[in-house]
């Protein structure tokens, strides 16, 4: 069903024209649409004369101690909390530090001693002071959790 050039023409010619998009409803929410931008642009105005008033009231420069002594007590509490926290857990960790080194230490000694004496078969009896010495050093560690 194939139309010929005049027929094609003259169908395209007696068609209506496309309003563009005007149809029934066109104009309608032009006068909604300018109320919510007016609403919004006032809405920014007061953030904006807000958020200028809020600026004014800072300090131009800060200072530390003046913010501490501001600071209400819990705050300060919490601070002091979290330092001594810190503090713990690097007297901790200083203790594991040396308790790692003395292990290594004896566990150095005791592989030397275990080499010198039996020889080609100190690979073996140095093995077994390694997992005596895990052993040892994980009793004292229980040892030491719990005299805390």
């Amino acid at each position: 069903m194939r139309l010929s050039a005049p027929a094609t023409a003259a169908t395209v010619l007696a068609q209506a024209p496309d309003p563009g998009g005007q149809g029934e409803d066109f104009g309608k929410s032009s006068p909604v649409g300018l109320v919510l931008l007016i609403i919004f642009f006032i809405a920014v105005a007061f953030l904006v004369r807000s958020m200028t008033k809020h600026l004014r009231k800072l300090p131009t420069h800060f200072d530390e101690e003046r913010a501490a002594a501001a600071a209400p007590a819990r705050v300060q509490r919490a601070e002091r909390a979290k330092a001594d926290e810190k503090t713990d857990e690097a007297a901790e960790s200083s203790e594991a530090d040396d308790d790692q080194s003395t292990k290594d230490a004896q566990e150095s000694a005791g592989t030397a001693g275990s080499a010198d004496a039996a020889g080609s078969a100190g690979t073996a009896g140095s093995t077994g002071g390694d997992s005596g010495g895990d052993a040892d050093s994980a009793s004292e560690a229980n040892g030491s959790a719990q005299a805390r």
